[in-house]
């Protein structure tokens, strides 16, 4: 698959066609929304939020756990597809990215992937009672975490399918076939 894709990018001179930034400052407050709309759908489940050591514990379980799938599966999808993705860590983020210019539904799919993939698995592992809280806890966490992945792909649902997608770790460029005019 990797071979066919470096021959498309080849046979074409290509142009930037956008540039999008993720704007962390709404990021925020759609995390916050998110946040919100879990804990009330969380008053149907009746979970005890209330403080204590062991509610904290199992937080940071859920961050350091969800985070390392999260990338993971962003990297693994990407592997399968054919492409080399390259980890980071620049505190307080943690990125999977990738050097060369993905076909646009290769990159939607490497975005959405641990979306979708790992609330499935907290939903599954809801029904053990002895991981119930951390199954919530990690599902609102990899959903919250998972703002910046489904703003690309909006943003890129504007764009058609013969589009390549540059990560630039803040945002992503689109870049489509140059146009004779």
């Amino acid at each position: 698959m990797r071979k066919a894709v470096t021959d498309l990018q080849r046979d074409f001179a290509m142009t930037m066609l956008a540039e999008y930034t993720f704007p962390r400052k709404k990021a925020a407050i759609y995390g916050v929304i998110v946040g919100i709309l879990i804990g009330y759908g969380n008053t149907f489940l009746d979970l005890d939020f209330s403080f204590r050591p062991a509610l904290l514990g199992w937080l940071i379980a859920a961050i350091l756990v969800v985070v390392v799938l999260h990338e993971g599966i962003h990297g693994g999808v990407g592997v399968r597809l054919g492409h080399r993705p390259v980890f980071g860590f620049e505190p307080p983020l943690v990125y999977t990215t990738y050097k060369e210019k993905i076909p646009r539904g290769h990159f939607i799919a490497i975005a959405l992937a641990p979306l979708i993939i790992l609330d499935i698995l907290f939903v599954a592992m809801y029904k053990s009672d002895s991981l119930k809280l951390f199954a919530d806890l990690g599902f609102a966490v990899n959903t919250i975490g998972s703002i910046g992945d489904v703003w690309i792909v909006l943003k890129l649902m504007r764009h058609g399918r013969g589009t390549f997608v540059q990560d630039t770790k803040t945002g992503v460029q689109v870049w489509g076939p140059e146009t004779v005019t």
